[in-house]
């Protein structure tokens, strides 16, 4: 017995042994990514050479030595290895030469061995054979089937089969050849609107013009999709920021028609047998810009065609605009807003039904005489056996989802119960990792739609993304104000109570966070069974940043009303999976608002003094802000609402105004309807003048002290500091500059003649005067005179005097000036006065007859004491330039100093300081 059974452990062990490099090479075995035989020769019983290629996949399943081709058994094989010799010239662009590879060191009836070294993955080899004795093709015309396979000594590494065809010497290759990128054409454009930017609520018209230049036909695939929006600055995109307007996309060709993957955001027309040299078919389709970031950046997005043939796919083709957010925009009256789906409940494989039970919700009914359509289809939820399929109509209908495996057979069907302007619909008994096609038919008082088709996949596997216990902490004015740690014990209510328009944050924080893709967060109002409606947007759909791995935090001040709402998160993970999760339930409450009794005309100013109450004590201690994020007392705003944030709790209000009675009240911040922030009323007193005076003395005191505390802020700003500065250096370089032009009796025009013939005179030479001077009888200059120059009677030119009673010709073609100014006789003389003169002097009289006016003469008069001040004004902005240097730097403070040396020059070029004061 002990022999016996030695004998089987042995025996068994032998077996083992010799099974084992069987097991092995079955294991680590692959198969090519692809391989191919191209016979040179085509026609039956020809003898032929062949290029052999083949592409390794992408795991690296050991180390190559040899390779053997096994030919089909119809073919000719040439036993005498010295035929099987082989190069590596003139091989395909796209592929590397076969390493190692040489003349075939053995040959097996259709199998031929040759020589390997080790192939690198991901990687395309060839080689070719040399001599056409090698092998003969089949008697016949047809396709012959054989393999190629790679080996570790006789462990197999690769292998793949590949086909070959032998008919007429006319078709050189064996496969179809893939076609090339340029084969195909696809070009996007958008027709509607123009423009680069576009606010919400916009509706966008693309265009998708594609084609073929194929010399066959063949099946290709048209694209077209949209990105999430980029918020400027982020480098990321976050945001789903464009919506697919249902039933907008256009049939392709041959009536192809669209399917729609709102998940991966994508239209598809799948052509079959598709023209050759076909081109300039053209799809469209409408993509809508929603609200969902309503921030003031601006948000980039791609719309992006595509066409993919046999194996190729053309170049993208790519347009990309910008959204920006309209805060003045009224949204459109909403009905009340349906509530959040489930969270979904694990991985159920039941499969006990071929027709799902429907779940529906309960919605307003609207009733406008119009015909049904359909707004929105959405897939809310998807997992591994299910999903919910979100419908949205004009009115109230009836909802049927036909959906199945492919587009073209809808063999199962889940019905809404109601007739109702939005429903959720399940479909259950999914197969795992499969791809669904569904369309919606709508019914309303016998009016029916169609929706196209939509399509979505069930995941791979189940989430295991789930939400840290705890995490969830709201934050506003720098206070927490709900921390769900302390909510799950019981010790404060399960709602965030917040007053309306209070600007908050919050966290949150989930496990396994690195299978997230997207993430993004609703808040949605709360169910009622009304048929209420409201100017506010019934959701609200929020960015979230994930701040460190794991956790998300948002922003957000909500533009709606007073009610409850439920703040959902949407995940999408990397297995597919698509979920929602209720966060938090939210108050939305008005704030602590106080008004005259009577009249409830807003209080502003009024003084809140806060206690909270002390359960331990039970007393009420006035808050210290030094130890919670509250301000108290705190004033309020001009129309009588104040900015203040409350943690849950009980608290008690000292209200007082000037000219109105004080007022004490107590009240509690929770989640029951009454526990609310108050509206206080006050009463007001009777008229007393010195309560009168103390309040506006107040008021002014309120107003110096922010203007102080404005202006306090403003001076410790660079910036700030940086643009008065040079504010007031341009201020300054203005008043010298008229100054100046004062001191000189210049005008501008004169000024800018003086500098261009300063210019001119430099380089050109005249035999005209370029300058003339202007005097009185008594050999006086007359300065401010307006001198005209006239060629063929018509005046071609004019300029004035300065303080010395000069003018500039500028070097003009003229014959004669004419001169005048108030106080004098006007006077004509020819240009050929004094030319030997390199200045002529041109005398005009005083008129007599001319009583200057008192308005004239105070003119005048002011003029010259601007004049005076010159001086003062060019040292003070040479003080201030030379101040400023330290401050906001030198280079910046450059223009200015030329500009003043500048000045400086014209004053003493021009003689002023030779000549005395007037």
């Amino acid at each position: 017995m002990p022999n016996n059974f030695l004998r089987k452990i042995i025996l068994l062990s032998i077996l083992t042994l010799t099974a084992l490099p069987i097991i092995i090479s079955t294991v680590n075995a692959a198969a090519f990514s692809s391989a191919s035989i191209l016979l040179i020769r085509n026609a039956p019983s020809t003898n032929t050479t062949i290029q052999v290629c083949a592409t390794t996949p992408g795991s690296d399943n050991g180390t190559e030595n040899n390779l053997k081709i096994t030919f089909p058994t119809s073919f000719t094989v040439s036993t005498n290895t010295a035929n099987w010799t082989v190069s590596t010239s003139n091989i395909p662009s796209d592929a590397s030469a076969w390493p190692g590879i040489g003349t075939a060191t053995n040959i097996s009836g259709k199998v031929v061995t040759f020589p390997s070294s080790n192939l690198s993955t991901n990687t395309k080899y060839c080689f070719k054979t040399l001599n056409s004795l090698s092998l003969t093709t089949a008697a016949s015309s047809g396709s012959h089937k054989g393999s190629i396979t790679t080996y570790q000594g006789g462990t197999t590494i690769d292998t793949t089969q590949f086909g070959l065809n032998v008919g007429s010497d006319q078709i050189d290759i064996n496969a179809v050849v893939p076609a090339s990128s340029t084969d195909f054409e696809a070009e996007m454009e958008i027709t509607n609107p123009s423009g680069t930017s576009f606010e919400q609520d916009t509706t966008l018209t693309y265009q998708l013009t594609y084609g073929s230049q194929l010399s066959s036909n063949s099946n290709i695939t048209v694209e077209a999709q949209w990105s999430l929006g980029t918020i400027s600055g982020s480098g990321t995109p976050t945001v789903e920021i464009l919506d697919y307007v249902v039933g907008s996309a256009s049939d392709g060709y041959n009536s192809t028609p669209p399917v729609i993957d709102t998940v991966n955001r994508k239209i598809t027309w799948t052509i079959n047998s598709f023209p050759a040299s076909t081109t300039n078919q053209t799809v469209t389709f409408q993509l809508k810009t929603n609200s969902n970031y309503t921030g003031s950046n601006s948000v980039s997005f791609d719309v992006t065609g595509r066409v993919l043939g046999p194996g190729a796919q053309s170049a993208d083709s790519t347009v990309t605009k910008s959204y920006l957010y309209n805060s003045g925009i009224t949204p459109t009256p909403t009905p009340t807003s349906i509530p959040a789906t489930n969270t979904p409940s694990g991985d159920s494989d039941s499969t006990s039904s071929t027709t799902p039970t429907p779940t529906s919700i309960i919605t307003p009914t609207a009733t406008p005489q119009e015909n049904l359509e359909i707004t929105n289809v959405e897939i809310r939820e998807i997992n591994t056996n299910s999903a919910k399929i979100y419908t949205a109509f004009n009115k109230s209908a009836s909802v049927r989802v036909e959906y199945g495996t492919t587009p073209t057979n809808l063999n199962l069907t889940a019905f809404s119960i109601n007739s109702l302007s939005e429903s959720v619909i399940l479909l259950e008994n999914l197969e795992r990792n499969t791809t669904y096609y569904f369309r919606i038919i709508a019914n309303s008082s016998g009016e029916t739609i169609t929706s196209e088709v939509f399509t979505f996949k069930t995941s791979l596997r189940p989430t295991d993304i789930t939400m840290s216990e705890g995490s969830f902490l709201v934050i506003s004015n720098n206070l927490l104000i709900y921390d769900q740690a302390i909510a799950d014990k019981g010790k404060i209510d399960e709602k965030v109570i917040l007053p309306l328009n209070s600007l908050f944050s919050f966290t949150i924080s989930y496990q396994n966070s690195s299978q997230i893709k997207t993430i993004q967060a609703f808040l949605r109002k709360k169910f009622v069974l009304s048929a209420h409606t409201s100017k506010f947007p019934a959701s609200l759909n929020i960015t979230l940043n994930e701040t460190h791995p794991g956790e998300y935090t948002a922003q957000l001040t909500p533009n709606v009303e007073p009610g409850d709402y439920e703040l959902y998160i949407r995940i999408h993970d990397k297995s597919g999976n698509i979920f929602e999760e209720k966060a938090a339930e939210f108050r939305i409450i008005k704030p602590f608002t106080v008004l005259e009794q009577g009249s409830k005309k807003p209080i502003e100013g009024a003084i809140i003094k806060l206690f909270g109450y002390n359960f331990t004590s039970k007393i009420y201690e006035e808050i210290d802000p030094s130890v919670l994020s509250i301000e108290s007392p705190i004033k309020t705003l001009h129309d009588g609402t104040t900015n203040l944030v409350l943690q849950q709790g009980k608290y008690k209000a000292e209200i007082t105004s000037l000219l109105f009675e004080p007022k004490t009240i107590e009240f509690v911040i929770g989640a029951k309807g009454h526990e609310n922030y108050p509206t206080v009323f006050l009463k007001k007193v009777p008229f007393n003048p010195m309560l009168f005076l103390k309040y506006n003395f107040e008021t002014i005191a309120d107003y110096l002290k922010h203007a102080s505390e404005f202006i306090d802020d403003t001076i410790k700003s660079n910036r700030v500091f940086e643009l008065l500065a040079l504010t007031l250096s341009v201020v300054f370089l203005l008043l010298t500059f008229r100054s100046l032009l004062s001191r000189t009796h210049n005008s501008y025009r004169s000024l800018c003649h003086y500098i261009v013939h300063i210019l001119r005179t430099r380089s050109i030479k005249s035999t005209r005067p370029p300058k003339g001077i202007i005097k009185d009888p008594d050999g006086k200059s007359i300065s401010k005179a307006n001198v005209f120059f006239i060629k063929n009677n018509e005046v071609i030119f004019q300029t004035t005097t300065n303080i010395n009673g000069l003018f500039f010709t500028l070097g003009k073609d003229f014959d004669q000036i004419e001169i005048n100014k108030v106080g004098f006789e006007s006077a004509k003389f020819p240009f050929n006065y004094q030319l030997d003169e390199d200045m002529p002097v041109f005398y005009i009289s005083s008129d007599t007859t001319f009583a200057q006016g008192f308005l004239r003469n105070l003119i005048n008069i002011a003029h010259v004491i601007i004049g005076l001040f010159f001086e003062v004004f060019i040292l003070t902005l040479f003080l201030m330039e030379i101040l400023f240097i330290p401050g906001i730097g030198f280079y910046k403070v450059l223009p200015y100093i030329i500009l003043t040396v500048f000045m400086l020059i014209v004053f003493i070029h021009q003689g002023i300081l030779k000549n005395k004061y007037i």
